[in-house]
């Protein structure tokens, strides 16, 4: 079933007003598990406009100005901040998403709106990135938001390292799937970031936990989790912070594709062709040619509903992608095979002392100068606190979220909360949800703290403390 939410239109404009007072105003009926989807992703425009999907069809797509600025109200409603971008596969335009205002993705009132600001996170991340963006000196190299966080310090090599590992463990082909696996989960385990028995609640009558072991699946969801929360999050706040600034005239940010390609020469000492690989930008003709194979793929395997980084990690679409990109994007000026393809940016700063000045003194940026003025020192321990807080609330407000929502299905059952308790599934999943929850955090925690720490500043790591034992979940109850 569909999780949907009904929202009134609102408008400035005095006719809409007075049919407001008659209860003649539109509503707009919002999907918000997609919705949920597009939180710090770059999502195509022609997508964004379907929120509205009455508007949308009765327009054939082809919006007018005033449509699209209707639509963008219903969003400032539903996200901290948004951006229109270019997009890089192609001349269209996208939407770069921020964070949404409610964990479950339903809109803030429009009064609201007004005075709307940002996380505390990401102004302290904005504050602090201008900070760098003054002290460090800047070179031309085009690079990936992971080589940007790199480089600004905002992770360390150690969290690029098990990114890779991860990647690995669950692209590698079938016959070294077990190995690659064992190799990731243990390297974790023996790192005491996770117990390595926990308990399970059983269905049926007798709900009683016993210890078992984590399975290499469970440990591999529960890093996955982690990694969207945690470095996906971190990109996604640089990509809108830094489009933010470029709008501002702080930054210039350019945007390009690449690819690692794949090209063959004649070896006379062995009398073959041998292949060689090297990085090449993309043509406009092959982002184009990118962009239909990524269509034509997801309708394939019915992953329309995916977006961005559950995508890109989705493994049939991944080895798909794969097989097209090695076979060649064809276009009518050439054939050329890459390993895989990927964005990059250039960033050069523009402003000056006094441009950074004005900038702090608009209204709009007032919580922002009063982090840039504490300094790097005491902004760096604050983005620490703020960092490890919000991965940590992020999971309580979606344990909350699920739990409730198995309640409320339970009360339209019974119709009576006295009797809620009697139910041994709704029970067991609450239960096992609480388990995920704590393995979650006990997850995040450990390796934000003692690995995957920033590179901001000296970082003394420490003492470990060892995860208390937990209860371990059923796969079948994972809430995200």
């Amino acid at each position: 079933m569909t999780n949907t939410y009904e929202l009134q239109l609102t408008s400035t404009n005095k006719l809409d007003k007075r049919k407001k007072k008659e209860n003649n105003y539109r509503k707009v009926l919002l999907d918000l598990d997609k919705i949920k989807s597009w939180e710090g992703q770059q999502v195509n425009s022609k997508e964004v406009y379907q929120i509205d999907k009455e508007m949308f069809d009765k327009r054939n797509g082809r919006l007018g100005g005033s449509e699209v600025k209707q639509i963008e109200r219903m969003l400032e409603r539903i996200f901290e901040d948004f951006n229109k971008v270019k997009s890089q596969k192609g001349n269209s335009k996208d939407y770069l998403f921020g964070n949404l205002f409610n964990e479950d993705g339903t809109p803030i009132d429009f009064e609201e709106t007004r005075g709307k600001k940002a996380s505390e996170l990401t102004q302290i991340f904005k504050a602090l990135l201008l900070l760098l963006l003054e002290e460090i000196s800047i070179d031309i190299q085009a690079r990936t938001l992971n080589n940007w966080l790199e480089f600004f310090g905002f992770i360390n090599k150690q969290q690029i390292a098990d990114m890779n590992e991860f990647y690995k463990s669950i692209y590698e082909k079938d016959e070294k799937d077990k190995s690659k696996r064992n190799k990731f989960v243990l390297s974790l385990l023996k790192r005491n970031v996770l117990p390595q028995s926990c308990e399970r609640m059983f269905t049926g009558s007798n709900n009683i936990p016993i210890n078992n072991d984590l399975t290499d699946n469970e440990v591999l969801n529960l890093y996955k989790t982690y990694n969207k929360r945690t470095l996906q999050a971190l990109k996604h706040r640089l990509r809108s912070v830094l489009e933010n600034l470029n709008k501002e005239n702080m930054i210039k940010l350019y945007t390009s594709m690449y690819g690692v390609g794949i090209y063959e020469v004649y070896d006379k000492e062995k009398s073959k062709y041998v292949e060689y690989t090297r990085i090449v930008e993309l043509t406009d003709k092959e982002k184009q040619e990118l962009i239909r194979l990524e269509l034509e793929l997801k309708e394939k395997l019915g992953l329309e509903s995916l977006l961005a980084y559950d995508l890109y990690t989705h493994k049939e679409y991944k080895e798909a992608l794969t097989m097209c990109l090695k076979d060649g994007l064809k276009t009518d000026e050439s054939s050329r095979r890459f390993e895989y393809v990927y964005e990059a940016f250039t960033i050069t700063k523009s402003f000056t002392k006094s441009n950074l000045k004005d900038f702090l003194d608009k209204k709009k940026n007032v919580k922002i100068k009063t982090y840039f003025k504490k300094g790097k020192d005491i902004l760096i321990n604050e983005y620490r606190h703020a960092r490890l807080d919000h991965v940590v609330n992020c999971i309580e407000n979606k344990k909350e979220e699920y739990e409730n929502k198995i309640l409320d299905e339970s009360l339209k059952k019974r119709n009576n909360k006295a009797r809620i308790g009697k139910s041994y599934e709704e029970i067991r999943k609450v239960y096992n949800n609480s388990v995920y929850a704590e393995l979650s955090k006990t997850l995040s925690s450990n390796l934000l703290i003692y690995y995957h720490y920033d590179m901001l500043s000296k970082y003394e790591v420490p003492e470990m403390n060892l995860p208390v034992y937990v209860s371990k979940i059923d796969l079948i109850d994972l809430p995200f």
